[in-house]
């Protein structure tokens, strides 16, 4: 019966493999329980078998326990392991890599850690306790100690694994640590925090230093130890499973990356403070989190940095380099900005650049003020109120924030009343609605300076457009520049990346001689014959030119010209597949 519910579940022409073996469905019972034994077998049969990859679970629970129970305990010289959905205690996954002496790459496809029950560990408890008393430091406020809470703590420790790399796990013990001195490379994606314990929910009527320990009561705490880890990625992973411990400890970290929907505000500026001397790449995918500032930081901060990826956050090029704008003279606001873009970038050996950057700034968010100047701007919504992204993990920074906007809100008196609580600290609705409605000097100032906006701009587009182009000049080892960000259309709202127009100004990028792959992100109008034998004497590596994908007469004339006077350039249009992008997984 067994058998018969099993075929009847999965498909008979779904051919699976175990290691390097294909099993007929035919001729062998290979959908029996007793088929794992089989596996087992050839793995003991096989002493220079290096390989496995298993996927029980796709049959039944019962031969991903069965295959489970029996691999832990055999020993053998497997240096990569690909594991299905497996569920296991710290000790056993303890077990498993006490039995695999050579096992080098650990990779789950899922992976459920359980507490330990009933299981004394006093030993490998007192074995690190020592460590994490001394060699971690503990974020600015944190006054927990790092040390294990009781003799029943879970540990695991992965001796010599260097790689490490799971997919939608979830993690249950109150205290986990993990112990990993030879891991160079973890990737974690989809993973969270025990799915299984009661879920919180936060409403607006609640204090925040309330949500905040009310959050913290339901999260355990999870503690890496990894000192020679070189490359770290984060795929949509709770902020708890990749705790601070794993990207503060190390000390040889090279490559990191992080993609979510919004990461923390301060993720990237600890990050930096802590690797940015000798990180070589970094890749940021995200929608929230991520500021004018944060990309200032890496490319004034990371002197080694050769890749650097953030395509999905609208950038004015004047948060990047150092240009006072006179538009914004009147506001006080000039020194400021002077004072804000007084360092150059420091990446000077970069080759990858793939940035999402305009010259207007009313395209993007950061145009009122300078960004310190903004108490809201990475701001979200929960439960009717705006919290800041990070609060959770800061609530002093947020409780700082409101009341220097209600400082500027005081001392300004007149003008837009703070739209974000229409009804907040207290205040009847009647005076909220007479603050609706600025006041006709306030009108008539609001207008002047908006015409004085107008007439400014031009210049002072020019002069960050030079700006700029002065410190990407600077990068002489660049050999793949996009301005477009993930874009591979025409955007129409607002005119992305730079021109590489002789009438622009693009001759000052000739120092640019190792450039292979370039993006052009507009102006296509304007460019011609000149600018193409300008590029062929300019960047003599230069073998790929990619388009964003519109349909443009003058794209097609220009592409006519370059197949003429250029028929060795391979001419395309920009693709997420031909596009420039750090791979996902790696394994030493």
């Amino acid at each position: 019966m067994f058998r018969k519910r099993v075929h009847e579940q999965i498909p008979k022409h779904k051919a699976l493999t175990v290691g390097t073996d294909q099993y007929d469905i035919k001729n062998n019972d290979f959908w029996c329980l007793q088929s794992t034994d089989a596996c087992i077998l050839m793995i003991q049969l096989n002493p220079r078998l290096h390989s496995l990859a298993e996927s029980w679970d796709d049959m039944s629970c019962f031969h991903r326990i069965r295959f489970t129970n029996q691999l832990i305990r055999l020993r053998h010289n497997l240096r990569n392991l690909h594991l299905s959905k497996w569920e296991v205690t710290p000790e056993e996954l303890n077990l498993l890599m006490e039995n695999s002496p050579k096992l080098e790459v650990l990779r789950f496809s899922g992976l459920t850690i359980k507490s330990n029950t009933d299981v004394d560990i006093k030993a490998d408890m007192d074995k690190v306790q020592g460590h994490y008393q001394h060699s971690y430091h503990p974020l600015a406020g944190d006054s927990t100690p790092i040390t294990p809470s009781s003799p029943t703590a879970n540990v695991i420790n992965f001796r010599q694994l260097k790689a490490f790399a799971i997919t939608y796990a979830s993690f249950q013990p109150e205290e986990l640590y993990i112990e990993a001195p030879e891991l160079l490379a973890v990737c974690i994606s989809f993973s969270q925090i025990d799915p299984k314990r009661p879920v919180v929910h936060h409403h607006s009527s609640f204090n925040l230093n309330q949500q905040y320990q009310s959050h913290h009561s339901h999260s355990p705490r999870i503690y890496w130890n990894a000192p020679r880890l070189e490359k770290l990625i984060c795929n949509r992973t709770e902020a708890h499973v990749v705790a601070a411990s794993l990207y503060k400890t190390p000390i040889t970290l090279k490559s990191a990356s992080f993609a979510d929907y919004e990461i923390e505000s301060r993720l990237v500026a600890d990050v930096i403070a802590a690797q940015g001397l000798q990180l070589e790449s970094i890749r940021l995918a995200c929608f929230t989190g991520i500021s004018a500032r944060d990309i200032r930081l890496i490319l004034t901060r990371c002197p080694n940095l050769v890749t650097f990826h953030a395509p999905e956050i609208m950038i004015w090029a004047g948060d990047l380099v150092s240009v006072a704008d006179d538009s914004r003279v009147g506001e006080g606001t000039e020194m400021a900005r002077k004072h804000r873009y007084e360092e150059e970038w420091a990446c000077k050996k970069l080759e990858k650049l793939s940035l999402y950057m305009c010259l207007e700034p009313s395209a993007t968010d950061n145009d009122s003020a300078p960004q310190e100047e903004h108490p809201y701007q990475n701001h979200f919504f929960v439960g009717g109120e705006s919290l800041p992204c990070g609060s959770i993990m800061n609530p002093a920074a947020f409780v700082m924030g409101e009341q220097q906007h209600q400082q500027q809100q005081s001392q300004k008196g007149q003008g837009w009343p703070c739209q974000r609580l229409p009804f907040c600290h207290g205040q009847p609705y009647q005076q909220h609605q007479q603050q609706q409605y600025p006041s006709q000097n306030s009108l008539q100032h609001s207008n002047s300076h908006e015409l004085h906006q107008q007439a400014n701009r031009p210049a002072s587009n020019n002069r960050v457009r030079n700006a700029f182009r002065d410190q990407l000049c600077k990068l002489t080892r660049l050999q793949y520049l996009d301005l477009s960000g993930e874009h591979v259309e025409n955007v129409e709202q607002v005119q992305v990346g730079l021109p590489l127009t002789l009438d622009s100004g693009v001759q000052s990028l000739a120092t640019l001689k190792s450039l292979e792959h370039v993006v052009v992100t507009g102006w296509v109008d304007d460019m011609g014959i000149r600018e193409i034998e300008w590029m062929k004497c300019s960047w003599p590596k230069l073998n790929r030119i990619s388009f964003l994908k519109t349909n443009s007469a003058c794209k097609t004339r220009f592409r006519n010209l370059l197949a003429q006077a250029w028929p060795e350039i391979m001419v395309q249009d920009k693709d997420r597949k031909n596009a420039y992008c750090p791979p996902v997984y790696y394994f030493c």
